[in-house]
């Protein structure tokens, strides 16, 4: 599942080298994303957030199967409601779960490793220690977060397909 703001092309001027903070109209992969970070309330604890950003990915998702086309358009309380959902997560991740490089607390590591889908994966640092880093779905929350910020600072319409 992707999203994508309604704007015109000419708007689009993000650009992962050039222009990382510019507008990018299609977040592609959202849908991954928004389970992750449903996973991620769920093991910082935060069930009731869990379980609606979950019920609310879903509900995007059967929007899509229902539509002729594909795609649905975000009311703007679902937007609010979105950015809400993810506001402040990565920064209860960065207080509760992973250290200044997003590495995963190792005494928290065996209950990451198990949520499905994986939050993070094994890699090692560079005193040659194996370590479970979260820093690939952190950025990717920070990057959503940062689209529906743009999206409701435009003030346009978010689509789901």
């Amino acid at each position: 599942m992707n999203l994508y703001l309604d704007i015109d092309d000419n708007a689009d001027d993000y650009d992962e080298d050039t222009n990382p903070g510019g507008t990018r109209r299609v977040l592609e992969d959202a849908g991954m994303y928004l389970l992750n970070a449903a996973t991620l309330w769920d093991v910082l604890g935060v069930e009731d957030k869990a379980r609606e950003l979950a019920a609310l990915r879903q509900r995007f998702f059967d929007m899509v199967s229902s539509e002729h086309l594909g795609e649905a358009r975000l009311t703007p309380g679902e937007l609010v409601r979105l950015k809400a959902l993810l506001d402040g997560l990565v920064e209860a991740a960065e207080r509760e779960l992973v250290d200044e490089n997003w590495q995963v607390h190792p005494e928290r590591i065996a209950e990451v490793e198990q949520k499905q889908p994986p939050l993070g994966y094994f890699t090692t640092d560079a005193d040659g220690q194996r370590i479970y880093t979260l820093s690939r779905c952190l950025s990717e929350l920070n990057m959503t977060l940062a689209y529906l910020k743009r999206a409701l600072k435009l003030g346009c319409a978010v689509m789901v397909g």
